[in-house]
């Protein structure tokens, strides 16, 4: 990795790569659920969720909040093994030999926040686990599992994407989300809007480049997505993500850009 041997890497840029690296091995799906217990682990540390489980276990621990680290995650991923046998790892050795594993600890750990105590867990993330302990085939709720993280992941990085279309000037992001007709409508119009005049060389560059990434193959095989007729859908499942008209809307909306 670069950018200073990877610690300038966000969090869910390393879990990325994890997931990329994961998918070679031969036996990959030992290792992607290792991935999933690793970052199940950092937000249960993160939520409060962990320091509970282990006081329960451990009435000896004074401690208000754990640090997101190689030797409490082994805690954590020991206390869960005593009541589910499919939580064997990873332990503090197997993350401080890993690369990827450190560097994603350390990530998550750098971008939590310093609460002066932890947060209760929600109910609804106690009918979800309670839900989750429920199945009884372990490769099932692992990948259950992987699927909720990856979404939590996907979020984030929407939120990301939203607060980033919302700097270009010439484009709504709120009516490409709305399903009021009239906006859209509005958004497509010829007519020059009544705010400042917009920078179009520069939103149709940052757009060319995102349709780039979303019709390449192979940057959208890293997030385990395909592409087939200009529809986007993940290899897994098969459901589509984009579907071929949103991709045209695009084209048009660059179209109008470039003039």
């Amino acid at each position: 990795m670069t950018r200073e041997n990877g610690e300038s890497f966000s969090a869910a840029e390393i879990y990325e790569r994890m997931i990329e690296n994961a998918n070679s091995f031969k036996n990959s799906a030992r290792r992607l659920a290792t991935i999933e217990r690793l970052a199940e682990s950092c937000n249960a540390i993160e939520d409060g969720t962990a320091l509970a489980l282990i006081k329960s276990l451990n009435k000896a621990s004074a401690k208000v909040r754990l640090a997101i680290n190689p030797t409490n995650i082994e805690k954590y991923v020991r206390a869960r093994g005593k009541k589910d046998n499919s939580w064997t790892g990873p332990v503090r050795v197997t993350i401080a030999s890993d690369e990827l594993f450190s560097l994603y600890v350390r990530a998550r750990e750098r971008k939590r926040e310093k609460p002066s105590l932890p947060h209760r867990p929600s109910k609804l993330f106690k009918r979800i686990d309670e839900a989750l302990n429920e199945v009884l085939d372990p490769s099932i709720r692992q990948e259950i599992r992987f699927k909720i993280e990856n979404g939590r992941l996907a979020k984030k990085e929407l939120d990301l994407l939203k607060a980033g279309l919302k700097h270009l000037p010439s484009i709504d992001i709120n009516a490409i989300l709305t399903p009021d007709q009239a906006a859209v409508r509005e958004l497509f119009s010829e007519e020059p809007r009544a705010s400042s005049p917009p920078n179009n060389s520069a939103c149709a560059k940052h757009l060319q480049a995102m349709l780039d990434r979303l019709t390449d193959p192979s940057t959208l095989s890293r997030f385990g997505l395909t592409i087939e007729n200009d529809r986007i859908k993940s290899r897994n499942t098969n459901r589509p993500l984009i579907k071929p008209n949103e991709i045209q809307v695009l084209k048009h909306l660059l179209r109008s850009l470039e003039g």
